[in-house]
């Protein structure tokens, strides 16, 4: 399996959502995941895009756990997963945040995604946002 391993490539980049109102939200101290771009979790990403970010759903194959890697963004929202095998992958972080209603805090966010494709050696910036 190409995703296996490590490599010698890097994917740099930035998560966040923009509210209704525009203001920025990061994904400050959030997990983001590496995720392989197979046909199975492309389908998966592509069909998120269209739908309403709280849309619940169904647990992903736990066979692809073991291909997925993970890092925390940093205070701006940065991260980076270096020695990385070239190949497609799909980028991952769920980012909510509280707001005052008239029932006192409630939650809401969702999830930014981004695509990309690294080669042997190459360095990769990705915007991750929804």
């Amino acid at each position: 399996t190409p995703f296996v391993g490590s490599g010698d490539s890097t994917i740099t980049g930035s998560a966040f959502l923009k509210t209704i109102g525009g203001e920025v939200k990061v994904g400050a101290g959030n997990q983001v995941e590496l995720i392989p771009a197979t046909s199975y979790t492309s389908e998966r990403f592509q069909l998120a895009a269209r739908l309403p970010t709280n849309t619940r759903w169904e647990p992903r194959d736990p066979r692809l756990a073991k291909y997925i890697r993970t890092t925390t963004a940093d205070a701006q929202g940065n991260f980076e997963f270096r020695n990385i095998p070239p190949g497609a992958y799909i980028l991952a972080c769920v980012i909510s945040w509280q707001y005052a209603d008239r029932y006192g805090l409630s939650t809401t966010g969702g999830q930014a995604f981004g695509f990309v494709s690294v080669s042997s050696g190459e360095t990769k910036r990705v915007v991750v946002t929804r």
